[in-house]
């Protein structure tokens, strides 16, 4: 599951780059040079090639992003942050950069900030639950439980008619061991869904019992015969 996370995390970040159409080819190619020399360590090479393709584009945010990616390598987390955060003011859609800013916030100690920028993104990102608690998901994975809670709230406000973000919520607060905020969740799923056998029973096992409403059967359509006997007497 934690690679399926990775990897939809990953396809969402490849998609903000591509949206950002407004990148000069030499921008372009300056930053993929830039992210060999990355990859090989070579950070002061990185950086001379990033701020040389910032001095011809100022407002490319790929290049923010990767040079915010090239100074966080270097443990400048301040100038980190500098890059991420103009990276976002130039692409608000940018993921990659968006949670980027997230997590060197947090890793920085800086929790206020990083979850006031959670926030920020979460509202951006507001268009379908499912995107939301795939983010909720990562922050998970990633021991980020203040900032996977807000998303799945998030999730929960996008998609007020949904049971399924109030039911992974649940499962969250399930994993921490954490029984009566899971039985706030799953009893707000039940609510939205009284059908959801799922969250009855968890909540029995949890002590609470609620009913089932039973299916409704309707009756048997009438034969043929019995139909067209009825119309006669109409």
């Amino acid at each position: 599951m934690k690679g399926v996370i990775l990897k939809t995390v990953n396809s969402l970040i490849a998609i903000s780059f591509l949206l950002l159409a407004g990148c000069t080819v030499s921008g372009v190619r300056l930053n993929q040079r830039a992210q060999v020399y990355m990859d090989h360590g070579q950070y002061d090479r990185a950086e001379k090639l990033l701020l040389k393709a910032l001095d011809a584009d100022h407002e490319n945010p790929a290049s923010h992003y990767w040079l915010g990616k090239t100074y966080e390598a270097m443990g400048h987390s301040e100038k980190a942050i500098y890059q991420y955060d103009l990276a976002v003011r130039f692409a608000p859609a940018m993921d990659a950069a968006q949670l980027a800013l997230v997590e060197v916030y947090h890793q920085n100690q800086q929790e206020e900030q990083s979850l006031q920028t959670t926030n920020r993104y979460l509202r951006h990102k507001s268009n379908t639950a499912d995107n939301i608690i795939i983010i909720a998901r990562h922050f998970a994975e990633q021991g980020m439980d203040g900032h996977a809670v807000l998303a799945f709230k998030q999730a929960q406000n996008t998609e007020p008619h949904s049971d399924i973000p109030s039911m992974e919520l649940a499962k969250f607060y399930r994993v921490k061991g954490k029984d009566d905020l899971e039985a706030n969740a799953l009893m707000r799923a039940s609510e939205i869904n009284p059908n959801n056998t799922i969250s009855a029973r968890r909540l029995g096992e949890l002590g609470i019992q609620i009913t089932v409403p039973r299916p409704q059967t309707r009756p048997p359509a009438p034969l043929p015969v019995e139909k067209a006997l009825r119309d006669l007497e109409l």
